[in-house]
C-alpha cells in the first residue's frame, strides 16, 4: 500500500543512509503522519544537508498528523544564503490553510 509522503528518496541508496537505519520514520508514517515535503513534491530530494561531499542528504523532516495534513499548501527547504551560513542543517518550512485544500477532480 503506498502511504502519502513516503516515496524514495535518492539518499535510500546510500547503504548507512537506508530508510530502515531511520526507524522512526516508518512508525510516523504508520501512523498516518505525513512527510510534507513527499507529500506535496514525491520526486524532489528535499536535501537539507547540503555539506561539501559527493553526497546530499535529506535528514530533515516535517510531518503533519492526518488532521492537519489536508491543510497543506506548500513545503519547502529553506535555501537563501543566510540558512547556508547559519548551520550545515537547511531549515524546512510548510504553510498550512485554515481550510483544507480543495483536490482536482476530487
Amino acid at each position: 500500500m503506498d502511504v502519502p509522503g513516503s516515496g524514495p528518496r535518492p539518499e535510500d541508496h546510500v547503504a548507512d543512509l537506508a530508510l530502515d537505519a531511520r526507524p522512526v520514520i516508518p512508525l510516523l508514517l504508520s501512523a498516518r503522519y505525513v512527510d510534507c515535503s513527499r507529500h506535496l513534491y514525491p520526486q524532489e530530494p528535499g536535501y537539507t544537508i547540503q555539506a561539501l561531499s559527493p553526497f546530499r542528504l535529506c535528514l530533515d523532516y516535517l510531518f503533519a498528523c492526518a488532521g492537519l495534513a489536508p491543510h497543506l499548501v506548500e513545503s519547502s527547504v529553506v535555501s537563501y544564503a543566510q540558512a547556508f551560513i547559519a548551520s550545515h542543517h537547511l531549515p524546512i518550512r510548510a504553510d498550512f490553510q485554515e481550510h483544507p485544500r480543495q483536490i482536482p477532480g476530487g
